[in-house]
């Protein structure tokens, strides 16, 4: 595998996934520096990469809604990559489908876990180690590159170059001064209600943080968290903003590199402020910071109840690992960071 040329990484759909397999792209690029390396991504996700100098080129799909599996909606993707001729491919998805598409696509070298009846499709089969569920995911997907003899302890990370006149637009249109101290607040979180905090908790810290007339707070989220970011934002004042829906994903990460502080749920948008060395306060409750938590940086905060981490989207019992995180506990941490 010492003559490979052209290479395909597919990386995983989900936002925190997609952050915490990017040590995959340093280790793959410090291995074949003169290869030429094409990112495979769900749109939107290529926005995390257009400012990445360890990709050659990136590939992005729009990835059906159907509840079935319709092989047929890649057969135009098959078709593209069957004409790039790839000497390798590294598959982190551990989907049915993604290991298809590589198989169809006539990629030489197909390396990927062995998961959900897709063997036959990989010629080079990775076994899950039998610790996988006690150790970070990052740690697990740095696995699927053991075949080609590479370890490292390379971390995640993003490259985002700042478009000023986005930044100053959002600023002007908020009179925000040049000095101000922005502190971001991510109340939301896609998987479900059970990894998030109590909204009216979120509100309270932000009352708190505007008592310093020079902070101004950012509330993001995508389209789905306008209502509940209304709702904490409510009688805030014109200082608490909601950003929700508001901004792509390389503008939100743009956003997050001009916070003094990020205060989130266990989320997508927790990874990308890591990935930026953002300072951050990570809230969890139904999941485990063991193994998706914050990896650069960040205080985590987990009640560790009998019951937690239960890994479900709501919780079936009194939502005690949240109701136990108080506004004082998460204030204080949040004054120790600043400070």
């Amino acid at each position: 595998m010492d003559k490979v040329k052209k290479i395909i990484i597919r990386l995983p759909n989900w936002v925190g996934d997609f952050v915490m397999a990017t040590p995959i792209l340093t280790d793959i690029r410090e291995k074949y520096p003169d290869a030429h390396i094409t990112a495979l991504c769900k749109s939107p996700l290529e926005e995390l990469l257009l400012d990445d100098e360890d990709v050659s080129e990136v590939i992005a799909f729009v990835k059906s809604k159907r509840k079935f599996l319709d092989l047929s909606q890649y057969q135009s993707l098959i078709n593209k990559l069957k004409n790039n001729q790839y000497d390798l491919g590294i598959i982190l998805p551990n989907s049915f489908s993604s290991a298809y598409v590589f198989w169809k696509s006539k990629i030489r070298k197909r390396i990927g876990f062995i998961a959900d009846r897709r063997k036959i499709f990989l010629n080079v089969p990775v076994k899950f180690s039998k610790d996988r569920h006690n150790k970070h995911l990052v740690f697990t997907y740095k696995e699927l590159l053991w075949p080609l003899t590479i370890k490292s302890d390379s971390v995640p990370r993003l490259y985002i170059k700042e478009d000023t006149q986005f930044i100053d637009k959002i600023f002007l249109e908020n009179n925000i001064p040049a000095n101000s101290k922005i502190i971001g607040i991510n109340p939301g979180a896609a998987y479900g209600t059970a990894k998030c905090w109590i909204p009216e908790r979120f509100q309270k810290i932000a009352e708190k943080l505007l008592k310093d007339h020079n902070t101004f707070v950012f509330f993001f989220g995508d389209m789905s968290m306008q209502t509940l970011n209304n709702h904490i934002c409510e009688n805030l004042g014109p200082r608490a903003i909601n950003l929700a829906g508001k901004t792509s994903l390389k503008q939100l990460c743009m956003l997050l590199q001009k916070c003094k502080l990020f205060l989130t749920n266990d989320s997508g948008p927790m990874h990308l402020a890591s990935a930026l060395n953002v300072p951050l306060i990570a809230i969890f409750g139904s999941t485990d910071e063991n193994v998706t938590g914050p990896f650069n940086n960040g205080v985590v905060i987990h009640k560790k109840l009998s019951c937690s981490p239960c890994f479900k989207k709501k919780c079936p019992y009194n939502f005690e690992c949240m109701k136990l995180i108080s506004v004082d506990e998460v204030f204080t941490k949040i004054k120790e960071l600043l400070n």
